[in-house]
């Protein structure tokens, strides 16, 4: 994505869910509840940091029970428009797990990120000239991936 091999983004689309357990501070309305602080800020993180800042939102969330049965938000979902038209289409659900995969849609290729894309793994740079490199990294942990992402050629920090 840094070389400009996608071309100019124009749409990511990703999806992250992980069961959590009721005894998750996640259920508890006086923390605002909720997937995005756990889930979602991952997807909105990629998401500018991909397009910039998104300059229209719409967002769509569903609740669940919290603690003391005062409803949480459980699920999130969101449509992020950027400027050049650029667009996110971001789900995020503490109620179970999802593939977790991301897509970054360019004018020349689009990068499919094996999920979880939150940890080491694989990737696929789909072209419009039909090919399909791929990349097999090792699968990690969940951990892994939240304590960097280091690119080929640079240093771990």
């Amino acid at each position: 994505m840094r070389d400009g091999r996608l071309g100019a983004v124009t749409q990511s689309v990703a999806d992250y869910g992980e069961f959590l357990p009721p005894s998750h501070r996640a259920y508890d309305p006086a923390l605002a509840g909720g997937p995005l602080l756990d889930l979602g800020v991952y997807l909105f993180a990629l998401a500018t940091d991909l397009a910039g800042e998104a300059t229209a939102l719409t967002a769509r969330g569903a609740t669940v029970p919290g603690r003391g049965g005062e409803p949480v938000n459980g699920q999130l979902s969101a449509l992020l428009v950027f400027d050049g038209g650029a667009r996110a289409a971001l789900a995020a659900t503490m109620g179970g797990f999802t593939p977790a995969t991301f897509t970054v849609v360019g004018t020349e290729a689009a990068l499919v990120r094996d999920g979880p894309f939150n940890g080491p793994g694989g990737l696929t740079v789909r072209s419009t000239d039909g090919t399909e490199p791929r990349w097999d990294g090792k699968p990690g942990s969940h951990m892994d991936g939240l304590l960097g992402i280091v690119y080929p050629g640079e240093q771990a920090p």
